[in-house]
């Protein structure tokens, strides 16, 4: 039987022999401080005793055997004294109590590294714990949106008279003038021809077989209103012009609180719109060619009209971009049509033009960035709680419009592994960002403040807009990674408005143009040349002469070989004489802050587009 127990207690003796003994050769065992009560010979009382403190201490083994050496001497003195173990053991106390006193005691005397070693863990446990906490606040968040933008949008449209919306006669012209047998198809591609290129021919015949569908689109744009009901259900629930096929392609509906958004509500009808004002541009262009005055004017009009009834219709997004080129276009077949057939409109015509090209001054007059404000309120009621007072935190449903929707990096990430990355966004990171975020009231505060500033600036000249403050302060929400974190969906949600502004600028100052192109041939056919001065054209024909829209000076005029030049000096600011930016010979005016293109921006006469032989 001793032979069987020998390895276990060789074992048991080489486990509780201290390293330094080991080192030395030694297997002493004296780490076993139940042997050492045992051979104590102490009676049964104290024994159990000894036993029960020395076991509940939870030391280190070192210092149980120190424990367990002064317990013995304890009661050994007793024993000596005379008294009896259950004297000696009912006079020592509760054991339990005694553990714990000695235990704390030995503690305290442990080094100083351990003492910091036991201060680091309880941090580390206490900031596992916040971070547990802040994860199950996160999650059980959710965004509860309570207002129906897109509903508030289409109850204005459906308060139109149904007499009076322009989409359901557009509707029936674009079907007469695609013939699309099958949904999918889109416009002929004869319409994709540049009309000022080799497929002009091509184009006339289309265009005279297609009569019946201009006219129906003419008398679209005289309505008050689009008239185009957003959203699923609405206009774009429309098989006949193929819309179904392609509705939302490319969208990721992952994020459910963004199904019913306005960012997510589509606007099928802008190419289809664009396309159908080109159409308009080329008949004009036909009947500028064949003396048709009447038909010249009633395509301007009706693009005039276009563009009105696009700036009202209440979308969102490209609204404003596409009723600026339509108006563009307009304008710039009357400066093409008093360049190559100045007299194709009598004066009453020439005049009512002028009149109706001159109303707008600012950016504010060409377009309607009304719903832009909502679909940025809208995006953040779906991304953040709502405390019932205008405050609330970030949620999941923000993280992935962030990330999802948007692509939006946060922390500094690279590529990387697409699943560790969503394990990083939906778990690890969304308790810190949730802190680091701004609060709901915070981003709505800042994102309000921010629009007010741009949307007053759309009621001024651009040449008067601080431009670099706009992008100073987008430049200090990505400064550091945690301005990154901070301000992200102020990022998301922030619509930077100076591109439509200057966009509107350009189409305002080719108006200048057109409106001084025509007071001048009306001065020629009364005088039979031209004024040495553009003075020279007011109060008669021009109310004043129109300021250069990017120094706010009078614009340039010079005659050059009997022809009018009229000109603005261009984004370097500086006289050319009219010489156009061979890079950009239309468009020569930009205001970014770091853009100083050379050239002057020549406003009339129109400059005759290149055409390369192969271009369509």
């Amino acid at each position: 039987m001793s032979d069987v127990l020998w390895p276990s207690r060789s074992f048991r003796r080489l486990r509780l022999t201290p390293t330094r003994d080991l080192l030395r050769g030694r297997i002493t065992g004296r780490l076993d401080w139940r042997a050492k009560i045992r051979a104590a010979g102490l009676p049964e009382a104290a024994e159990s005793v000894v036993l029960q403190v020395v076991t509940r201490t939870r030391l280190w083994r070192a210092e149980k055997v120190a424990v367990a050496d002064e317990l013995i001497a304890h009661f050994a003195d007793g024993l000596a004294s005379g008294a009896s173990a259950d004297d000696v053991a009912r006079a020592f106390g509760d054991p339990r109590r005694a553990a714990k006193l000695i235990g704390c005691a030995k503690r305290r005397g442990r080094a100083l590294p351990w003492h910091a070693l036991v201060v680091a863990v309880k941090i580390f446990l206490l900031l596992i714990g916040l971070y547990i906490a802040l994860g199950i606040y996160f999650y059980v968040g959710r965004p509860t949106p309570t207002i129906d933008y897109l509903g508030a949008i289409n109850q204005r449209i459906l308060a139109v008279p149904p007499a009076d919306r322009a989409w359901p006669l557009y509707r029936r012209a674009i079907l007469m003038l695609t013939d699309r047998p099958n949904p999918r198809e889109r416009w002929p591609k004869v319409i994709g021809y540049n009309f000022y290129g080799k497929h002009w021919p091509e184009i006339t015949v289309w265009l005279r077989a297609h009569n019946a569908g201009l006219a129906l689109a003419r008398e679209a744009s005289t309505k008050p209103s689009f008239g185009f009901v957003l959203g699923r259900g609405g206009s774009e629930d429309d098989p006949a012009l193929g819309w179904d096929f392609h509705r939302y392609d490319g969208m990721n509906w992952s994020t459910t609180a963004m199904e019913g958004s306005l960012y997510m509500t589509l606007n099928p009808y802008w190419q289809d719109a664009r396309t159908l004002s080109q159409v308009l541009a080329a008949d004009a262009k036909l009947a500028s060619e064949g003396g048709d005055a009447a038909r010249f004017e009633a395509d301007i009009e009706a693009m005039l009209g276009l563009a009105a009834q696009l700036k009202d219709q209440e979308g969102v997004g490209m609204e404003g971009t596409i009723s600026l080129s339509i108006r563009a276009e307009a304008q710039g077949q009357v400066a093409a049509t008093l360049r190559d057939h100045p007299l194709l409109l009598d004066d009453a015509r020439l005049a009512h033009l002028a009149h109706r090209l001159s109303g707008p001054n600012v950016a504010a007059d060409l377009v309607n960035i009304s719903n832009e404000r909502a679909e940025s309120l809208d995006l953040i009621q779906r991304a953040y709680t709502d405390d019932g007072h205008g405050d609330g935190r970030l949620t999941l449903a923000g993280l992935r419009m962030l990330r999802e929707e948007h692509g939006i990096r946060l922390w500094n990430e690279g590529p990387s592994d697409e699943d560790l990355m969503l394990w990083y966004y939906k778990v690890a990171a969304a308790p810190v960002t949730q802190l680091i975020a701004l609060s709901r009231r915070q981003l709505v505060d800042t994102f309000n403040a921010n629009f007010d500033r741009q949307e007053a600036d759309l009621h001024r000249p651009i040449r008067e807009m601080d431009v670099r403050r706009h992008f100073r302060e987008i430049g200090a929400w990505s400064r550091t990674p945690v301005d990154r974190v901070r301000y992200a969906m102020l990022q998301l949600t922030t619509t930077s408005l100076h591109g439509i502004a200057t966009t509107a600028e350009r189409v305002l100052g080719q108006r200048d143009g057109v409106v001084v192109g025509i007071a001048l041939e009306l001065y020629h056919r009364r005088h039979g040349r031209y004024p040495e001065l553009l003075e020279q054209l007011t109060p008669d024909l021009l109310p004043a002469v129109p300021l250069d829209r990017i120094t706010g000076d009078p614009v340039r005029y010079r005659v050059v070989d009997g022809k009018p030049l009229v000109y603005s000096v261009g984004a370097d600011r500086h006289d050319d004489g009219g010489v156009l930016n061979p890079n950009n010979p239309l468009w020569a005016a930009q205001w970014h802050p770091n853009d100083v293109r050379k050239g002057d921006w020549v406003l009339y006469p129109e400059p005759v587009p290149t055409v390369s032989d192969n271009e369509e």
